[in-house]
C-alpha cells in the first residue's frame, strides 16, 4: 500500500512539459497558412523518423553475420538494445497519437455541435415567424424539385394547415404540373386552382397508353396553354407493372398515337420546350436503346417550339425539325456489338435532322470506350454557334487511346460557325498515391483526351471566340496537393485560334505540341489569343502558374496576350501573381466566400 502511494506521489512530480509541447506543436502546424499545400505523406513517412534511422539507417545489415557468429549471438547486442528502446518509444508515440486523436475528435464534435446550435438559434422562431412571401418561395422550390409529382407535392402542402392552404391557393404557379397518370379529379382540381391564364407543364407517360388517352381528352379544352411537354418512357415498365395489351411498352407506337392526336386536332401555340426522358434504371446502361420516332414536323402543332431536351431517350424525327434551335442531350454510350445503331450514331442522325440548331449541350457518360465497328459519316452542323460538352465519370485508366467514342464524335462533328465552346471533364479514378511512372501515364492519357476534345479541325477555325476548359475530380478532393508530374497538356495549335480561354484545373496546366502523325507543329498565321483566365484552380501555386506562362512564352506569343485573370485560386496570392504575370496584364479577383 505504501509503495503504491509513493508511485502516485512520484507521478505528480513528472515533468509533462515535453509531452504538452507535442500538442502545442500540432496546433501550431495546423495554423500554418500553407498547410493545405504540405504533402503529409512525404513529411511523416517512416524514413523521416529518428527511430527508423537509429535502427535501419546504417548501411550495415544487422543480420548479415548471423551464420558466422561463433559465440551464438543472433545479432549485435547493442543493436538489439537500441531496437528494444526504439520499439518502446514508438509504442508510447502511438499511445500519444491515439489519445490526441480521441480528444481532437471530441473537440471537433463539440465545435460542430456549437455551430449547429448557432444555426438552430437563428431559426429558433420557426416557420411561424416566416412571412407568407418567404413560405411561398419555399413552396415553389419544393414543387419544382418534384417534377411530375409536383402536383401531388402542392396538394400535400395545402393540407398541412389552414395557413398553408391559404398560401397555396393564392399561388397559381404552384398548380401548373399535369401528369398523365394522375387521377382525373386531381388534374381537374389543379387546372381550377391554376386559374384561366396560367401556363402548364405536362408530363405524359408513354407506357400507359390508356391513361394517356384519358389525360389528353381531359386536357383538350386547355391544351393550348401547355408551355412544356415531357414524354417519359420506361423500357422495363411492361414487366414491372404487368401492362395489359391496351397499354404498351413500345414508345414508338405510343408516340405515333400521341402526335397523331396533336397533329389532327388541338394546337400548342405556347409550347417552347419538348423533353424526352427514360425512367427506371438508367445508371446500368440498360435504357440506352430507348428511342422513338417523331412522326411529323413540330411546326404543325407547336409553331413556337424551340428547345428539344433528351435524357436517355433519343427520338428520331421523320422529317427535319426546322424550328428547333437548342438541343440538350444526356446519354450514356456503351459499346454495342449488334446490328442496332450505336448511341453515337443516333445522336449524329438527330443532329442531321436539326438544320437550324444554334446551341448544342451534350452530357455524355460511358463515352471513353471503343467506338465499335461502325463507319461514322462526317456531320456538318453549320449553324451551331455554342457547344457545351460535359464528361462526368471519366476513368483515365480505361480511356481508349485509339478509336475512342469521344474522339470519333469530335472528329466527325464539324461546326464551322462555332463561337463558344465549353468542356467539363470529371476524372473518376484519381489516385493521389500514384508512382512517378503512373503519373506520367496519367498525364499522357489526359493529354490524349485533350487533343481529342480539341481536334485538328478546331485549329483551323476562324470564328472561335471563347473556350472554357474545366477539369475536376468526380469522386472526392484529395488530402494532398496533386504532384507536379501530373499535368494537363493542351494542344497549343487549337488554343492559339481562340481570343479568350478560361481554364479551371486541379493539376498543372501546360501548353504543348499536338502528338500524332501528319500533325503540323506550331501555328501558321496570326495568334488570336488575347485573354487567359484561371478560375477556381484550387491547388495551383505560383510555381504552377509560372510553368504555364513559360510554356506559353515558348511559342513566342506572350506579348500578344493582353490580359491574364486569376480568380478564386486560393494558393496564389496577389503578390505572387503580380511577380509572374506583371502589373499591366494581371487582373486578380478573389472568389466568393460563404461565411455562414
Amino acid at each position: 500500500m505504501e509503495s503504491t502511494y509513493r508511485s502516485s506521489d512520484e507521478l505528480k512530480d513528472v515533468d509533462t512539459r515535453d509531452v504538452s509541447a507535442v500538442l502545442l506543436a500540432l496546433e501550431k502546424a495546423a495554423r500554418l497558412p500553407n498547410f493545405r499545400r504540405v504533402n503529409l505523406h512525404n513529411v511523416f513517412q517512416v524514413e523521416n523518423w529518428e527511430a527508423f534511422q537509429s535502427i535501419y539507417g546504417s548501411d550495415k545489415d544487422p543480420f548479415a553475420d548471423t551464420c558466422n557468429n561463433s559465440d551464438g549471438q543472433v545479432v549485435d547486442a547493442v543493436w538489439v538494445e537500441r531496437l528494444e528502446t526504439s520499439a518502446h518509444e514508438i509504442s508510447d508515440a502511438v499511445k500519444m497519437l491515439e489519445t490526441l486523436l480521441k480528444f481532437a475528435s471530441q473537440l471537433q464534435e463539440k465545435f460542430e455541435f456549437s455551430r449547429e446550435r448557432i444555426i438552430a438559434a437563428k431559426r429558433s422562431k420557426g416557420i411561424k415567424s416566416m412571412p407568407d412571401e418567404l413560405l411561398a418561395k419555399i413552396f415553389q422550390f419544393a414543387v419544382v424539385d418534384m417534377e411530375w409529382e409536383g402536383g401531388v407535392q402542392a396538394k400535400s402542402i395545402s393540407q398541412v394547415s389552414r395557413r398553408f392552404r391559404n398560401i397555396t391557393l393564392g399561388m397559381p404557379s404552384l398548380w401548373t404540373t399535369l401528369y398523365s397518370r394522375s387521377p382525373q379529379s386531381d388534374v381537374e382540381m389543379f387546372v381550377r386552382r391554376a386559374g384561366p391564364d396560367t401556363e402548364f407543364q405536362a408530363f405524359v407517360h408513354l407506357n400507359f397508353k390508356l391513361q394517356m388517352r384519358q389525360f389528353m381528352d381531359i386536357c383538350r379544352p386547355f391544351i393550348s396553354r401547355w408551355k412544356l411537354l415531357t414524354l417519359i418512357h420506361d423500357e422495363k415498365c411492361r414487366k414491372r407493372f404487368f401492362l395489359s395489351d391496351g397499354d404498351s411498352g413500345d414508345g414508338d407506337l405510343t408516340l405515333g398515337e400521341l402526335f397523331e392526336f396533336l397533329g389532327d386536332g388541338p394546337r400548342l401555340p405556347l409550347l417552347e420546350e419538348l423533353i424526352t426522358r427514360a425512367a427506371g434504371d438508367i445508371t446500368s446502361g440498360l435504357n440506352t436503346l430507348v428511342d422513338g420516332t417523331l412522326p411529323s414536323d413540330t411546326r404543325v402543332w407547336a409553331p413556337n417550339l424551340r428547345i428539344l431536351r433528351c435524357s436517355y431517350f433519343i427520338p428520331f424525327p421523320s422529317s427535319p425539325l426546322t424550328a428547333i434551335s437548342t438541343l440538350f442531350v444526356r446519354q450514356n454510350f456503351p459499346i454495342l456489338l449488334s446490328s442496332h445503331d450505336s448511341m453515337l450514331m443516333k445522336v449524329l442522325k438527330l443532329l442531321l435532322k436539326l438544320p437550324n440548331l444554334s446551341t448544342f449541350v451534350l452530357e455524355a457518360e460511358l463515352i471513353y470506350g471503343w467506338s465499335g465497328y461502325e463507319t461514322f459519316p462526317v456531320v456538318h452542323c453549320p449553324t451551331i454557334k455554342s457547344f457545351s460538352l460535359h464528361l462526368p465519370g471519366i476513368p483515365l485508366k480505361k480511356l481508349q487511346t485509339k478509336s475512342s467514342c469521344i474522339a470519333t464524335l469530335m472528329d466527325v462533328l464539324r461546326m464551322p460557325s462555332l463561337e463558344d465552346y465549353s468542356v467539363s471533364i470529371g476524372i473518376s479514378d484519381y489516385d493521389e498515391e500514384d508512382t512517378d511512372s503512373k503519373c506520367a501515364e496519367w498525364s499522357k492519357k489526359l493529354g490524349y483526351l485533350s487533343c481529342a476534345l480539341l481536334p485538328v479541325h478546331f485549329a483551323n477555325s476562324t470564328r472561335m471566340v471563347s473556350l472554357d476548359y474545366h477539369l475536376w475530380i468526380d469522386t472526392y478532393l484529395p488530402d494532398e496537393v496533386p504532384p507536379a508530374s501530373k499535368t494537363l497538356n493542351l494542344p497549343f495549335d487549337a488554343i492559339a485560334r481562340i481570343s479568350s480561354v478560361t481554364i479551371s484545373s486541379f493539376v498543372r496546366v501546360l501548353f504543348s505540341q499536338r502528338v500524332g502523325e501528319g500533325v503540323q507543329h506550331g501555328i501558321t498565321g496570326e495568334c488570336r489569343l488575347r485573354e487567359l483566365k484561371f478560375t477556381a484552380c484550387e491547388y495551383m501555386t505560383s510555381l504552377d502558374l509560372q510553368c504555364t506562362i513559360d510554356s506559353l512564352e515558348s511559342y513566342g506569343v506572350w506579348s500578344d496576350v493582353e490580359r491574364v485573370v486569376v480568380q478564386d485560386c486560393a494558393d496564389v496570392t496577389h503578390e505572387e501573381a503580380m511577380s509572374v504575370i506583371g502589373e499591366r496584364k494581371l487582373r486578380y479577383l478573389g472568389g466568393y466566400v460563404d461565411l455562414e
